[in-house]
């Protein structure tokens, strides 16, 4: 049941530094420097955990509550809400970003010519997808790509792109990006 009123936490957000619950996890912070924000406690697999849902400034009352809902519903599905952030938070990388974080951290080190995947992807690749985040892309572009190469007489050049796609999607993955792999349908 909750316990703050607008009126209590406008005044709390001009004091001194406090922690003040609403009940069912969520607070309100007023720090000792920076800005009062709204902070949700919960246990996931048996550990306490702490995520912060936002600045006074830029969440109400109403709305602070409601976040703190939807965050519980996702608990109680068995996920973890700060492993979701950072899962967000990367999913605005694009497909060239990625190609390019791959590409500095795995090909460079890996590979003895690490320029011939990269001239695949840029003559084949970049140009249809390389501006979309990366769960935007679906097998409809992985297709279309790979039937624009195989329409130009280039089998071969067709199944390493595929390798190509189906690698950037395991890192993909791997960094939590994502958590699936269109280019996987494809043989």
């Amino acid at each position: 049941m909750p316990n703050l009123t607008v009126k209590q936490i406008n005044i709390l957000a001009k004091g001194q530094h406090s922690k003040t619950s609403d009940g069912n996890g969520l607070s309100f912070v007023v720090p000792k420097r920076g800005e009062p924000y709204w902070s949700l406690r919960y246990a996931f697999n048996e550990k306490r955990r702490e995520k912060s849902l936002g600045k006074f400034v830029q969440l109400t009352l109403t709305e602070a509550r409601g976040e703190a809902e939807t965050i519980r519903a996702i608990i109680r599905e068995g996920v973890d809400p700060l492993s979701l952030s950072s899962l967000t938070k990367h999913s605005r990388m694009t497909f060239s970003e990625l190609f390019q974080d791959m590409y500095e951290n795995k090909l460079l080190e890996r590979l003895k010519r690490p320029d011939t995947p990269k001239s695949k992807y840029n003559n084949n690749v970049a140009k249809f997808i390389g501006h979309l985040k990366v769960e935007q892309v679906n097998v409809f572009h992985i297709r279309d790509i790979l039937n624009i190469i195989t329409d130009s007489g280039r089998p071969t050049e067709a199944n390493d792109v595929l390798d190509l796609l189906n690698n950037l999607f395991k890192h993909a993955i791997q960094l939590n990006i994502t958590l699936n792999n269109p280019a996987s349908a494809f043989s």
